[in-house]
């Protein structure tokens, strides 16, 4: 009996700790939910789109594609925004860059609907931000040092479809 007893007290145990990690994690991109769902921007030979999607409550996942004025798409980057350690997490894998590996930005401040993340040892960008102007509008960024200058590139896109 005392065997049962105590098998239960640690299962009990044990979903007390996933439940709140997982309530924990769900509340850190709770604000980011806005970010889920389709958006474009259109380029002067056709438009990029960036697709995001809600993986786990500690997971989103993300891709952004060029689509050429005659529909033919490349894929640009592979993205996933995570919850890890109360922190939040930006990991771009980038066509062409870094050996094909995922890069790791941590995030530098959160103010509102505007998201920073800084990885000062990366060549470039160093930071990639992300701001929800409307439930319509995004402008996300990258900047950084590069060969000894200062550079900011901006990325302004409408949401396109639904969630």
């Amino acid at each position: 009996m005392r065997k049962i007893a105590s098998i239960l007290l640690l299962l009990a145990f044990a979903l007390s700790l996933k439940s709140t990690y997982a309530q924990r994690t769900k509340a850190t991109l709770r604000p980011l939910k806005p970010l889920l769902g389709h958006w474009e921007m259109d380029v002067p030979d056709g438009k990029i789109i960036e697709v995001w999607t809600y993986d786990s409550p500690a997971r989103f996942s993300g891709k952004s594609f060029q689509v050429g004025a005659k529909s033919d798409s490349t894929l640009l980057e592979e993205a996933k925004i995570i919850a890890r350690n109360g922190k939040l997490y930006f990991i771009p894998t980038v066509s062409g860059q870094n050996e094909g590996k995922p890069v790791e930005f941590v995030i530098l401040s959160r103010a509102g609907r505007k998201y920073v993340f800084e990885n000062k040892s990366h060549d470039f960008p160093q930071r990639v931000g992300y701001h929800l102007l409307s439930a319509n509008e995004l402008l996300a960024w990258i900047e950084g040092s590069k060969n000894g200058k200062d550079r900011k590139t901006e990325f302004r896109y409408r949401r396109s479809g639904s969630r």
